[in-house]
């Protein structure tokens, strides 16, 4: 009875792309797995792991304020592989059909040392360097789609320290092209990450090597910022996750000026497989208009192991006379 009712309440309450999507996060979770467990039994091993992700999003307001419309979208739809080799060899290959997102090969050198090449991200931001497949919400904060570093062609070197340290830090093209360095100048971005007992703290850095583009910012209004500082957490006890993210950068062009944000970020697990979240996401660009603060709930459902739902509610606080808007993303991740 009551999962008739959820499904008349869906029917009349929600746009119709979105009803078969709350419908199905009713059902209970798939148990055994036979065929999910034998792709990965064939196509996944140490030396050579295959695999494709594939998020199909949904966008809906209904006063539409925010740039494009209702409607679906293919967001990501990508191929790739990654191994260990003898001798200390590791590598990722990562294509979208359209771009190569990744190209890296690195050589382990001692327990402590390893350099990587190609093109692969960029060491900077916990968030960002978090997989797409693994996101706790649709999209990155504004903070990183605005102001962190993109992927980039370049060699770093990482590795542990000790006591739970790790460090990583890099040399790319200043702009984060994969076909050259045409300026000949140069970006150095740095990560020092201290994880135990499910908690990660960091901290990141970048700097340009002059005043042309810090790698590939995803916002060219930020494409002259000079130097980047942040640091991020995240905390996972039981059900209970807790993350942060604050980035700041020095630099200016027109009337934006150090620009800085970052978000706050709490998570409970219902039940295996469902999640509840709730983000406070800031970006602040230095002009007295361009302050944009969000309020953001997500609920995160998994009912098979390669499957995820993602709704997010977002509430805009301040900024750009926004509307509230709804994001889903249906994830398919082998």
């Amino acid at each position: 009875m009551q999962l008739d009712r959820l499904r008349a309440w869906c029917r009349a309450a929600l746009p119709s792309g979105l009803t078969a999507t709350v419908w199905l996060a009713a059902l209970p979770l798939a148990g055994q797995e036979p065929l999910w467990d034998d792709f990965r039994e064939r196509l996944k091993s140490e030396t050579a792991s295959f695999g494709a992700l594939l998020h199909l999003n949904g966008d809906f307001q209904a006063d539409r304020t925010f740039p494009g419309g209702d409607g679906f979208a293919v967001a990501e739809f990508r191929f790739g592989v990654s191994g260990r080799l003898d001798g200390g060899v590791d590598y990722l290959l990562q294509s979208n059909f359209g771009d190569v997102l990744d190209a890296r090969v690195g050589f382990q050198l001692h327990r402590a040392l390893t350099i990587d090449a190609g093109r692969f991200k960029t060491p900077f931001s916990g968030e960002f360097l978090t997989g797409a497949g693994d996101l706790d919400f649709v999209t990155r904060s504004q903070s990183i789609r605005a102001l962190a570093p993109n992927r980039a062609l370049g060699v770093a070197l990482r590795g542990p320290i000790a006591a739970g340290f790790s460090y990583s830090l890099g040399l790319f093209n200043g702009r984060g092209g994969s076909t050259g360095n045409p300026r000949g100048r140069f970006a150095n971005v740095a990560r020092l990450a201290w994880r135990a007992d499910g908690i990660e703290i960091a901290l990141n850095g970048a700097v340009n090597g002059d005043r042309v583009p810090l790698i590939e910012l995803s916002d060219p209004a930020f494409a002259t910022i000079r130097s980047l500082l942040g640091a991020d957490l995240r905390v996972v006890r039981g059900p209970w996750l807790l993350s942060a993210e604050v980035d700041r950068g020095d630099g200016q062009l027109g009337t934006v000026r150090d620009p800085w944000g970052g978000f706050l970020t709490g998570g409970y697990q219902v039940r295996p497989g469902s999640q509840l979240l709730l983000r406070l996401d800031h970006l602040d660009t230095g002009r007295s208009l361009d302050r944009r603060t969000l309020v953001i709930g997500g609920w995160n459902f998994s009912p098979t192991g390669p499957t995820q739902i993602q709704i997010n509610a977002i509430f805009p606080v301040n900024g750009f006379g926004e509307e509230p808007r709804l994001l889903m993303n249906l994830e398919l991740m082998l």
